[in-house]
């Protein structure tokens, strides 16, 4: 049921129900890129990561992705360049934050 809950994005797919006495749906809806508070002293650090280039997310895509395709997938033949955004995408906000580069090349994924 919480999992059916989480797959809820109303009018697309599904409409909130209620679980056990509370009305469910994604959380998408209301808070779409949770941050973790403070504890103490400890500062919070939350890496938020978008698929949107319109996003103000930590991470996200530097060359415009269409919106649809976050309902429509691309064409296959588009996968690995967008795979490959992604990971060079990552690879630039760490290297910008003074963390631990990853390796300049992806194994395994087609280029």
């Amino acid at each position: 049921q919480v999992l059916l809950a989480s797959c809820t994005m109303t009018p697309l797919a599904g409409f909130p129900f209620a679980l056990d006495g509370a009305l469910v749906f994604d959380g998408g809806l209301t808070d779409f890129q949770p941050q973790l508070k403070r504890s103490g002293t400890a500062p919070a650090h939350t890496i938020t990561i978008s698929p949107f280039y319109c996003s103000s997310a930590d991470i996200r895509p530097s060359r415009y992705i269409p919106l649809w395709w976050a309902l429509y997938p691309p064409r296959r033949e588009d996968f690995a360049w967008i795979y490959h955004l992604g990971y060079d995408d990552a690879r630039s906000y760490l290297a910008r934050n003074h963390f631990a580069p990853l390796p300049s090349s992806v194994s395994g994924a087609a280029a």
